[in-house]
């Protein structure tokens, strides 16, 4: 994306006012922004470690649904976290079990109805105190489960509601039991990508 199209994306509407997430969905230069509470916020488009670490883990939970067919897996699809003023948020990636995918299914634009599990793969330009805070709102929102992963440090912050944040190293296997049952990720092996 230009600078000038990155501009043009956080300039705000005519009139200045706070827009909607219908309204942003139709925004022409929307792919690497955000909107927070009505206002579009750019975001600098993923390096390429990044790309690596988001295709893995898709590709992880794809050929675990393939096997159990539990739901959909989806990369860098919006979701609406909240409203009056809206707010959508792109995770990296995101699990949304069959049940929750039939009521969207069909529709575009960003859903209300929110994943089970949000994935975001930390950037260099990411700060902890608002990844921390968009991991709150997610859950917030109804997500059960987030999942940051930490390529630098090869980690990777579980936070789930009315738990404490969890933090798994290169030694330990990311399960959910009770979201996607036998789903095990070794992390030492996902994180190998990198050396």
């Amino acid at each position: 994306m230009s600078k000038s199209m990155i501009r043009e994306a956080s300039a705000p509407y005519p009139d200045d006012r706070l827009i909607t997430a219908d309204e942003f969905a139709r925004h022409p230069e929307s792919e690497y922004c955000e909107l927070k509470r009505g206002r579009v916020v750019p975001m600098s488009p993923p390096k390429y470690r990044h790309g690596l670490l988001v295709a893995r883990m898709v590709a992880r939970l794809d050929r675990y649904i393939s096997e159990t067919r539990r739901g959909m897996v989806m990369a860098e699809s919006g979701v609406q976290t909240e409203s009056d003023p809206d707010t959508v948020r792109g995770p990296d990636a995101s699990y949304m079990s069959a049940e929750r995918y039939r009521k969207i299914a069909g529709t575009n634009g960003f859903p209300t109805i929110m994943p089970e599990i949000c994935i975001e793969v930390v950037s260099p330009s990411d700060r902890w105190p608002l990844l921390r805070e968009k991991a709150v709102e997610y859950l917030t929102a109804g997500v059960q489960q987030v999942w940051i992963v930490d390529g630098e440090q090869r980690k990777v912050h579980v936070f789930a509601e009315g738990r404490e944040e969890e933090v798994l190293e290169e030694g330990d296997a990311l399960e959910t039991e009770h979201l996607l049952p036998g789903f095990r990720l070794d992390l030492k092996e996902y994180f190998s990508l990198l050396d």
